[in-house]
């Protein structure tokens, strides 16, 4: 039975017919009820939960990457449902049950800030990989200081390494430690800026650069 929360021109929560009434963040929500599935094993059904594991595996790895590259990137939209929502459609590809994430595609991070340019990885000794890039550009409002976010993802183990402001858009380069586990692995990489003008000086989008795509590494 569902419930009036605010007279009859108010929301409702509970159960009328196929209609369920909620709240969320403070709004009122309907919603229908899901359709039966007589089969719920056919081959599209099976390459779309193939699709969600897969970028769910791979988002809630760089979960806090995510966070930060994502917050302000969908309204009404939490960052972690946004960046779903942008790799299902754009990173996982193939035909089931041959699915994977092409790492190019992938995004940790959008915005209209300049990302990083030019970006190369290169495996070093001791369990270090040594990046760099390019500090030029024009989008948004970039400026020396602002920082870099690195995430180093490792798809054997599904898990990620995450360097929260390691270096300035100035540095064009750092030298990253290496989990020494990892030793021998292949890890993809991504990294993208964020400002470091006060917020109330940006527009949301402005705040954070796209994901650039560092390309895979074996590391030493």
């Amino acid at each position: 039975m569902a419930q009036l929360r605010q007279g009859i021109l108010g929301g409702f929560s509970g159960r009328v017919g196929k209609v369920v009434g909620s709240s969320w963040k403070g709004k009122d929500i309907m919603r229908a009820l899901p359709t039966s599935v007589t089969n719920p094993k056919t081959k599209g059904q099976k390459s779309q939960r193939c699709k969600f594991g897969i970028a769910g595996r791979f988002v809630n790895a760089n979960l806090e990457a995510v966070q930060q590259g994502f917050k302000s990137h969908n309204k009404g939209m939490s960052a972690v449902n946004a960046a779903m929502a942008y790799n299902l459609s754009n990173a996982v590809q193939g035909e089931y049950p041959a699915q994977e994430i092409d790492f190019s595609r992938a995004q940790l991070s959008r915005g209209s800030l300049t990302p990083p340019s030019v970006v190369s990885a290169v495996a070093e000794e001791n369990n270090a990989l040594l990046l760099n890039w390019s500090s030029a550009g024009v989008l948004g409002k970039p400026t020396v200081n602002d920082k870099l976010m690195v995430s180093l993802y490792n798809p054997a183990t599904g898990e990620a390494a995450w360097y929260e402001e390691c270096a300035s858009r100035e540095d064009e380069t750092v030298s990253l430690a290496i989990p020494p586990e990892w030793t021998g692995q292949t890890i993809e990489v991504f990294c993208f800026f964020v400002s470091a003008l006060p917020a109330s000086e940006l527009k949301p989008a402005a705040r954070v650069s796209k994901t650039v795509y560092g390309g895979s590494v074996i590391l030493s």
